[in-house]
């Protein structure tokens, strides 16, 4: 028995058995009924009871026991003979009903099986097996049906035990028409069997646009034998946001789905929109179609998957074209922002064409050669970079209603805003540093002679002390503060040369002895009571720092702990920044950061509301370039994955400019 019941893959595919033999049996109309529990009823599942009733040719009396009551035999070609009890996957207790004429006893006649879970045991053998059955004879004339209730669905304690038993999401109200649709395009489109949930006819003009597109194909395998393959494809309404391509098989005179493919075209124009794309071949089984999972073990499945691909993407290149034609043009614009420039992320350059693609559907500033391109592009890239481009949609594009809501989707499901902003960020913080380094320590530093020029860039740049320092204020609540650590730091921050100590740096550079140090102070709220006051004291290039200078900075933090004008409720980070250490101070330091687990520590006062850190500019500098650089790469890393999102959710979106792939969905059996 157990080789016999829940060989579906879940319940949605079960259910779809049923629909099968319906559409088998030439039903001109299925009508599914589904009593859904309210949203306010205590109920185990979300469904109660389901009904499938068709008007085709029923089941006579006389064929009772060899159709319906004999298991693991069929009377259709190619059937498997357990259809019919596809039902016991979904709900313990089914009924099957029907009103079919009998050409044997020459009448109409009608029979009721009940079905229960509990007769079924995988150890019982099927002769033990009793059924009880309602059967009779009708006078006169009647319109023939064959009906399945199912009810008691499985809950969650039978889930637990038997996954396939699950309730699939297919189920529920708002996926429903759209899974039956996606099951049976063909039929649906072609009214060959009109489908109705809860009395609601599933209208193709609900889902389809224009008539579908069919295509031939001549397929050679491995060896040499042509294959005709059949390729049905069906533009979609742009709010079901996806390209798919489907395997069918015949599955006794039924196409059924065998195989589920996202189709990746990332060099899609946005009037592309959504497509569903049904294959069948008399050479298709679905042995051969399992195969397609490890295309890479078998050639014959290998080269299926290439030919199909190949032959999507000659359907969607020729109705590409004046998107290829406006993105060749876009990008040898002079005003193009990466013609001379990488992006910092490909999803942002993506983004970008797909903007300025619709952009010049409603404007044509690219065809009539538009000087406002010289202002729109470089505006358009800034919004992305900032994440504004939903705002370029809605107000600006003035895009319907439908194309708004995929964008709005995409971002909430992907991080793809993320990814641009950060890579934005990481990118301007890398560009910051180089130029910091120069600033401070390079040949460029004697040129900045003012030092209150580059005090005014490192205060914009406090990030580098730590990300928490980022939103930093430039300006002390409290002005006696900043005026109480200018007097201390004058008082014992300092420099005085000595050799003893080798804490000088000896430059032929006049210009750069005269290069002063740089003393600057940020406070940061770290709740509503706490704040925490970062202080830099950054050396000039000339200062080595050594036990002197390390004497110094302890002594400026002993005078704020003692020091009644300073508040006790403030933390006090002081970092003290010097072109080069001496060895015995790196040593020091060394100490220190291995014992407190904190880089660049070097003490802290009892009450660990005062920490002083000391760097040595150059490894600073690296250090904080590594972090970016990994920080660069993870992104680069995550633009992919969105990328593979976006390609998968949104193809509407390229994600490289001349790719394309199928990619597995789940597969699915029936």
């Amino acid at each position: 028995m157990k080789d016999l019941f829940a060989q579906y893959e879940n319940t949605f595919v079960a259910f779809c058995e049923l629909l099968n033999n319906s559409i088998q049996a030439k039903a001109k109309n299925i009508q599914i009924e589904i009593e859904y529990a309210m949203e306010d009823e205590v109920y185990p599942t979300a469904l109660k009871k389901i009904v499938i009733m068709d008007d085709g040719n029923g089941v006579a009396l006389s064929d009772l026991d060899d159709k319906i009551l004999k298991i693991g035999t069929s009377a259709k070609h190619g059937g498997r003979g357990i259809g019919r009890f596809a039902a016991l996957q979904i709900g313990s207790e089914v009924e099957i009903q029907s009103v079919s004429f009998d050409h044997k006893l020459d009448e109409f006649t009608e029979f009721i099986v009940p079905l229960k879970q509990s007769l079924f045991k995988a150890d019982r053998d099927l002769a033990e097996i009793e059924v009880e059955t309602t059967e009779k004879e009708l006078h006169g004339k009647h319109i023939p049906y064959y009906k399945v209730t199912i009810e008691d669905i499985y809950d969650s304690a039978v889930w637990k035990k038997f996954p396939e038993t699950k309730l699939n999401p297919n189920f529920l109200k708002q996926n429903i028409k759209k899974a039956l649709f996606e099951r049976y395009p063909l039929i649906i489109f072609n009214q060959i069997t009109k489908i109705y949930i809860n009395s609601e006819f599933i209208d193709p003009n609900d889902f389809i646009q224009g008539e579908p597109e069919k295509v031939v194909k001549s397929f050679k395998s491995v060896r040499g034998e042509s294959q005709e393959l059949h390729f049905n494809f069906i533009h979609l309404k742009p709010e079901l946001n996806q390209i798919k391509v489907f395997i069918t098989v015949n599955n006794a005179g039924v196409q059924t789905v065998a195989g589920t493919f996202d189709y990746d075209a990332n060099w899609l124009s946005p009037k592309i929109g959504s497509w569903f794309i049904y294959i069948s071949s008399e050479y298709f089984t679905f042995d051969i179609l399992r195969n397609l999972d490890i295309s890479g073990l078998d050639e014959d499945a290998k080269q299926l998957k290439s030919f199909i691909q190949e032959s999507v993407d000659e359907f969607f290149k020729g109705k590409n074209k004046e998107f290829d034609d406006f993105t060749k043009e876009l990008k040898k614009d002079e005003h193009y922002p990466y013609r001379t420039r990488k992006p910092s992320s490909s999803t942002k350059q993506v983004v970008f064409d797909k903007l300025a693609f619709l952009i010049e559907e409603k404007h044509h500033i690219l065809m009539n050669r538009n000087s406002l391109r010289e202002l729109i592009y470089p505006l358009v890239d800034k919004a992305i970079a900032n994440g504004g481009f939903k705002t370029i949609i809605a107000n600006i594009l003035k895009l319907d209603d439908a194309l708004i809501q995929k964008f709005n989707d995409l971002l909430e499901r992907v991080e793809l805003e993320d990814v641009i902003s950060f890579s934005e960020q990481v990118s301007r913080k890398i560009d910051d540093l180089e130029l910091l380094e120069k600033l401070i320590y390079s040949d460029l530093s004697k040129h900045v002679l003012e030092r209150k020029q580059l005090h005014k860039i490192l205060e914009h740049m406090l990030w580098i002390f730590g990300e928490q320092y980022n939103d930093s204020t430039r300006l002390l609540s409290d002005k006696n503060l900043g005026t109480n650590l200018e007097e201390l730091r004058n008082k014992f921050l300092k420099f005085e040369r000595d050799d003893s100590e080798d804490n000088y740096i000896e430059y032929e550079d006049k210009d750069i002895k005269s290069i002063t140090d740089l003393f600057l102070y940020s406070e940061k709220i770290l709740d509503e009571k706490n704040r925490e006051v970062l202080i830099v004291e950054l050396k000039a290039p000339y200062v080595k720092i050594s036990a002197k200078e390390l004497t110094q900075v302890k002594r400026y933090a002993d005078e704020i702990e003692e020091r009644g004008v300073f508040p006790n409720r403030l933390k006090y980070k002081i970092f003290l920044v010097g072109a080069e250490l001496t060895k015995r101070t790196k040593k020091e330091i060394k100490g220190t950061e291995t014992t407190s687990q904190k880089l660049y520590f070097y003490w802290s006062n009892e009450s660990q509301n005062i920490e002083i850190y000391v760097i040595e500019w150059s490894e600073f500098i690296e250090s904080t370039k590594r972090k970016l650089n990994y920080m660069a790469s993870q992104l680069r890393i995550k633009d992919l994955s969105v990328q593979e999102k976006i390609a998968k959710d949104f193809t509407n979106i390229n994600v490289d400019e001349f790719e394309s792939r199928l990619k597995k969905s789940k597969t699915t059996l029936a």
